[in-house]
């Protein structure tokens, strides 16, 4: 398990990341959710040691994390720099031995990698002559030479067409059912929705949420699509829901708290005589923006 305890982090007096509380586990797949300046890429770095934090502590399997502790993880950056001039597979054996990988195994596996995506001719390019899509490809099969335990992919399918996700999808899903921490930071909810096992809500340096996908589903469910006979009187936000209308007769309503069926109803039927009341499922992106409303 590894595990954030109270981690404060400043930059310039102010808290990038405050009294930050979470775990996350081997064989599942937790995303890393939040807004532009939520404190995501604070908690990556921390992670990777680049920064320590100012209070609390992190804690790899009950223990503090080694001086060599890097050399366990994987990274997929958001943007990765290209050394244009040079070869693809000699930049990744220079990374490699800065990182004491083994050299034979570690080629084969990243050459396995590139193949697996359908670019192994990419170990004889440089990096002046390959597309976005090809850098991150390399960048995703260079993190995972090594065969890592750990796996922090900030923004992988950034760049990727449609079949490449798709691969990079199942790819996560192997790499989970091999015991492997994998967290996923990602602003294309719709990437992740079917992906990700747990989830790490963040917002101003905040954890909003950490739990299992399940209990995250749970703690916005309470939400209706409601359909009238004829055009309603304005629907008004009250103490128990506010609304959004999606057509002259339908509206989608977000509980603020957990009330029955039957109470929602009763109070829609003083607006206008209902033909459809339903209960809705949230997506990942609509819960999102719900519990991040404002920021």
């Amino acid at each position: 398990m590894i595990q954030f305890t109270n981690v404060t982090r400043y930059y310039d007096n102010h808290p990038a990341v405050k009294e930050a509380n979470f775990a996350f586990h081997g064989g599942r797949i937790t995303g890393l959710l939040g807004p532009n300046g939520a404190g995501k890429t604070t908690i990556i770095r921390l992670l990777l040691q680049i920064i320590p934090p100012d209070s609390g502590y992190i804690l790899i399997d009950g223990v503090s994390p080694s001086a060599d502790f890097s050399n366990r993880i994987g990274f997929v950056p958001e943007e990765f720099g290209v050394y244009k001039r040079d070869r693809v597979i000699d930049v990744f054996m220079y990374l490699s031995r800065l990182r004491n990988a083994e050299p034979v195994t570690a080629r084969a596996r990243f050459i396995e990698i590139l193949e697996y995506f359908g670019v192994a001719m990419l170990i004889k390019k440089r990096g002046a002559d390959i597309s976005k899509g090809q850098v991150q490809i390399m960048q995703i099969a260079i993190a995972l030479a090594s065969d890592p335990d750990i796996l922090v992919l900030d923004e992988p399918f950034t760049g990727l067409d449609p079949a490449n996700q798709e691969k990079l999808s199942i790819l996560i899903h192997k790499l989970k059912s091999r015991n492997k921490y994998i967290l996923l930071s990602t602003h294309q909810l719709e990437n992740v929705d079917n992906l990700i096992d747990d989830i790490i809500l963040l917002d101003k340096g905040k954890v909003l949420f950490s739990g299992g996908r399940r209990d995250f589903s749970l703690s916005l469910e309470n939400n209706y699509f409601v359909e009238f006979e004829d055009i309603p009187t304005e629907i008004k936000e009250t103490e128990y829901y506010t609304c959004k209308q999606l057509t002259p007769r339908t509206y989608q309503i977000f509980c603020k708290m957990n009330i029955e069926f039957d109470e929602i109803a009763k109070s829609l039927m003083t607006i206008g005589k209902i033909l459809v009341l339903t209960r809705t499922k949230n997506s990942i992106k609509q819960q999102f923006l719900k519990l991040t409303e404002g920021s």
